[in-house]
């Protein structure tokens, strides 16, 4: 099965952006969907694994990065 991934933000409803990674089945048509949340490290490789691993199963999965706010990464400095 073809996998298309991506990093994406979208808009929060304080009119904030977040980052994400959506991962999801090629092709048409309705599927179930996931919410991968990360651990403390963040949004990361491994995060995005699992995704890609669902999305292989047939889900669509969004990992949102819930360390960031105004599309950029939080940090103790912010």
């Amino acid at each position: 099965m073809q996998i298309n991934n991506h990093d994406m933000t979208f808009k929060c409803s304080d009119d904030t952006q977040m980052i994400a990674f959506l991962s999801r089945p090629e092709g048409q048509g309705a599927r179930p969907a996931i919410i991968v949340i990360h651990e403390a490290y963040g949004l990361n490789d491994q995060i995005k694994g699992v995704a890609r691993r669902f999305a292989a199963e047939g889900f669509v999965v969004i990992a949102p990065h819930l360390f960031t706010r105004n599309g950029e990464v939080m940090t103790e400095k912010n």
